[in-house]
């Protein structure tokens, strides 16, 4: 276990970098066609500036590899044997970055122009902040909102901040609790110096833990609106996903406080797993497993999480209520169209 931006290049090409210019944009891809060739083609189209683009595959079996060899020329790629998840593959890219900042990108982002240039303009305008996400809306009605930014509750819950609102919505730049994952740029030095994405994650949930880890240590994390990307969003929770969904929360929650804290929210957190047991338990046997499993790998990993708990206390700069002040006490749910939603709305 532990946030390592070290690559592990075992089966994985090795590429030489070109001249650097300020941003790198990483895109991790995984069986991604035909969305990552729109995804490259609209982020190559997207700014005039000079443009690092690298696209790390996970073992995709779809001909992605070489369709990007063959139409991008100009994209460098990372070619891995197997699918070593969405973390430790961005940070793979991330060390093969010598630029100012790392734009993490989905595949199923399509960019609008000067969205990098916003979002590094705002970071070049607040030495304070260290993570700038822009308005993302959604690819099946651009009219309306995936997300400007993550709401993160105080149960380590996030949910999409504004999602389904009105495009025209959230039009002042702001300070919001995450980023969301889909897409971000992040000062490289801060991404390195804080051990880039936790690798044992795979998949889910990074964007928060990073998030959190970059209000402990301090930094600011902006809300961009100018900058606008499309998401090819679809809400869907099957059970594999609830597994690293949860898992993740409770190894992030275990982390990021300290044992006061922890204790303090003791009450909210109980609930929070009697509502989360029972999503599970309406989703059916195996949601409900899955929701157990993830206990059951928090308590094998236990003294792992210890360890990598101390080496995140170790980078805090800031008490928690610093960082709780920027979460919520309000939850909505709107991705979740399930009766059960509305229980945790009362938290």
């Amino acid at each position: 276990m532990g946030s390592s931006i070290a690559p592990v290049l075992h089966g994985v090409e090795a590429v030489e970098p070109p001249v650097q210019p300020r941003v790198t944009a990483v895109v991790v891809a995984h069986n991604g066609l035909p969305a990552i060739d729109l995804c490259l083609r609209s982020l190559l189209a997207a700014s005039d500036d000079p443009l690092d683009l690298l696209v790390v595959d996970n073992a995709s079996t779809d001909g992605t590899v070489a369709h990007v060899r063959a139409h991008f020329p100009e994209v460098r790629v990372l070619a891995s044997q197997s699918n070593l998840g969405y973390g430790l593959a961005t940070n793979m890219g991330a060390c093969l970055s010598r630029a100012e900042y790392i734009a993490v990108v989905n595949q199923d982002i399509v960019a609008t122009r000067g969205w990098i240039e916003r979002l590094v303009g705002a970071l070049d305008a607040d030495p304070s902040a260290a993570l700038a996400t822009p308005k993302i809306l959604l690819a099946s009605d651009v009219s309306r909102v995936n997300a400007c930014g993550n709401a993160v509750h105080y149960t380590g819950i996030t949910p999409c901040r504004g999602y389904n609102a009105p495009s025209s919505a959230f039009t002042r730049q702001e300070e919001v609790p995450a980023v969301s994952g889909a897409a971000f740029v992040v000062r490289r030095r801060v991404f390195e110096k804080l051990g880039g994405f936790d690798p044992t994650f795979f998949l889910y949930f990074e964007d928060t833990e990073l998030s959190l880890r970059v209000a402990l240590a301090g930094y600011r994390i902006l809300f961009v609106p100018s900058a606008v990307v499309v998401h090819g969003f679809k809400p869907s929770f099957p059970p594999g996903k609830l597994y690293l969904l949860e898992r993740n929360r409770l190894v992030t929650l275990l982390r990021t406080y300290r044992w006061r804290t922890v204790l303090a929210m003791a009450p909210a957190l109980l609930l929070t797993e009697l509502a989360t047991l029972g999503y599970g338990a309406l989703r059916g046997p195996r949601a409900f497993a899955e929701k157990l499993r993830g206990y059951a790998w928090v308590v094998r990993h236990f003294g792992e999480i210890l360890r990598e708990r101390r080496r995140v206390q170790a980078g805090r700069s800031v008490p928690d209520r610093a960082v709780l002040g920027r979460c919520t006490a309000e939850l909505r749910l709107d991705e979740i169209d399930h009766p059960i939603a509305r229980l945790w709305t009362t938290l």
